[in-house]
């Protein structure tokens, strides 16, 4: 599996895969924190998570469809600017009731980038390394989350919940 990561067509995807799944989580538990800061409710905090999680679920094989005939590059570049809009959004905003809304074109853009990056890898590599090449990738899900997940602890308490969704946009928007 290790050989894969020297193989130079990976280890860009590697690299954004990594980023979007990093910050993926990094807003997510933003938003989760916004939410349930200002409505104190653990039912709006549910909500959130089934809008950057259910919803987008459901609504992703429709969008698949009229995506079908883009390239995975313009894909790709379009997810990450959509979850970096998302982020600059609840940076510069704040908490409102759109905030369920951003959290549903947070997950979409998330599903599309992890999707699109995943077919990339199968158009990039062949044999042995496709099969590596998506350990890889799923070893690195696996690793970013518990990373992701003390992070966004650690920003969001240092500094804010709008801090930190405004320092995840430019990530996004750089690896776009």
């Amino acid at each position: 599996m290790t050989s894969v990561l020297r193989l130079r067509a990976f280890r860009p995807l590697a690299g954004v895969y990594t980023l979007n799944a990093l910050l993926e989580w990094l807003g997510s538990m933003a938003l989760m924190v916004l939410v349930y800061g200002e409505t104190k409710s653990s039912l709006a905090a549910a909500a959130l998570l089934f809008c950057t999680q259910v919803v987008p679920g459901l609504l992703l094989p429709f969008i698949a469809t009229h995506v079908e005939g883009w390239s995975s590059r313009s894909l790709i570049r379009s997810a990450l600017l959509l979850q970096a809009g998302a982020f600059v959004l609840v940076g510069t905003v704040g908490f409102g009731v759109w905030v369920f809304a951003v959290a549903i074109a947070l997950g979409i853009g998330c599903g599309l980038a992890r999707s699109a990056i995943r077919g990339q890898v199968g158009v990039t590599l062949s044999g042995d390394d496709v099969r590596d090449a998506n350990a890889a990738v799923n070893l690195v899900a696996g690793l970013v989350l518990p990373v992701a997940q003390m992070l966004a602890g650690i920003l969001i308490r240092a500094v804010s919940v709008e801090s930190t969704s405004l320092g995840a946009a430019p990530g996004l928007a750089f690896s776009a």
